[in-house]
This record gives structure tokens, sequence and C-alpha cells, in this order.
């Protein structure tokens, strides 16, 4: 909320994600997880915007309408068809709360499992599976295998592994797009809807961005 305390406008909102957005290439050309973990707290925010909570239900129902359909139809090896409720219980408490592909109890007891999803970069044939490696001097947080058969055209499909018996692989800077995709659809949405912008401008009013004022027409 600006100085007055009027309302950011919805153009001043816009800007300010797309430019926080536009932050993630640098980080995904440095082709580590990071992006991962980046692009997963963008979709929380994103999802806490539109639904007003990124908790489970909140965000599976945003992945499903937002994110490009392939989500909530991609099917696993055992036929379940929850991409979405995974993605919050691997990426988002996960990765994002734990730096873990791994869930805890109660997420379990919710239908959250090991490593259902399983992270690649594009055209370097390294997938991040998140088991503990032992070597000197320590344990690193996540285990890499090279796949020579990983293409761009393995985003959003079934992965099996040792490590990762029954995954969804997402690839870098495919996933991004992805993450893009939803960001411009809530946009649009915003832009149609008086009174979704008007719940837009009112959240992010009670939630200022932390950078609003080092950019031209702040928030």
């Amino acid at each position: 909320m600006s100085d007055s305390g009027q309302l950011p406008s919805l153009d001043a909102i816009f800007r300010h994600l797309r430019n926080r957005f536009e932050e993630l290439y640098p980080i995904c050309e440095q082709r580590n997880p990071w992006i991962f973990l980046c692009a997963s707290a963008f979709v929380g925010l994103l999802s806490k915007l539109v639904k007003g909570s990124d908790r489970a239900d909140s965000y599976q129902e945003f992945v499903q309408q937002y994110f490009p359909e392939r989500y909530s139809t991609f099917k696993y090896a055992d036929g379940s068809q929850d991409l979405p409720r995974q993605m919050y219980h691997v990426l988002r408490c996960g990765l994002v709360h734990s730096m873990s592909f791994i869930p805890d109890d109660l997420a379990r007891r919710k239908g959250g499992r090991d490593r259902s999803v399983v992270l690649s970069h594009r055209q370097g044939s390294q997938v991040t599976f998140g088991q503990l490696v032992a070597e000197p001097p320590g344990e690193y947080f996540a285990g890499i295998t090279d796949d020579a058969e990983l293409s761009d055209e393995r985003h959003l499909s079934n992965y099996r592994a040792e490590y990762a018996p029954d995954a969804a692989i997402l690839v870098a800077e495919h996933f991004l797009e992805d993450v893009k995709y939803a960001l411009e659809k809530v946009i649009v949405m915003a832009s149609k809807d008086a009174g979704f912008g008007q719940t837009l401008r009112e959240r992010v009013a009670k939630h200022p961005p932390l950078s609003g004022r080092f950019e031209s027409g702040e928030i």
C-alpha cells in the first residue's frame, strides 16, 4: 500500500510480478536445483494471491486452474492422477520448506509420496532425486545421476529409477515457462474481472512486496 493509504494499482502489481519472474531466468541458467526452489516459491506466491492461501486444497486448485492442462491430466504409473497435490507435498512443503523431496509423516498421511516429482535441466541429462550421498567431508543434500536419454520432451513424462520408482519429471526450462503461463493467466483474469482485480489489490496491500519501493511506480 502506498504512503497515501491507497491500494496499489493493478498495473503496478503486474509490473512487479513480471519483474520478479524475469529474475528467475539467470538462476535457471546456473543449472542447479535452486531454480526449482525459487520457481516453486513463486507458485506459492501466486496461489496465495489468487486463492488467499497456499495450503493444500488452495494450492492444488490453483495448479489445476492456472497451469497447462497437462498438469491435471498427468497419470502416474500406478494410475494416480494427482500431480498438483504431489507438487504441493514435494515442491511447496518439501523443497521450499525442508530442502527435501521426502514428505513428512503428516504429508504422507495426506497422500504425499516419496520422490513423486524429480527434477532435471534441459540438455544436461541430470536428474535430482533428493537422496543423501555420503562423501567426504560429509553428506550432501541431493544426489545427481546421469541419464543420457533425457531430452526436452521428457518434461511432464513418467520417470522410473531406483530412488524414484514412480515419478513425474519436471524439466527446469519448461517448468519455468509453465509458471509464466500461470502468471499471465492470473494477469488476464485480474484485468477482466473487476472483483478479482480488487481482491488482488487488497491482498498485495496487506502483504507489500519487499522490493516495491526500489522500482519506478512503486507498489
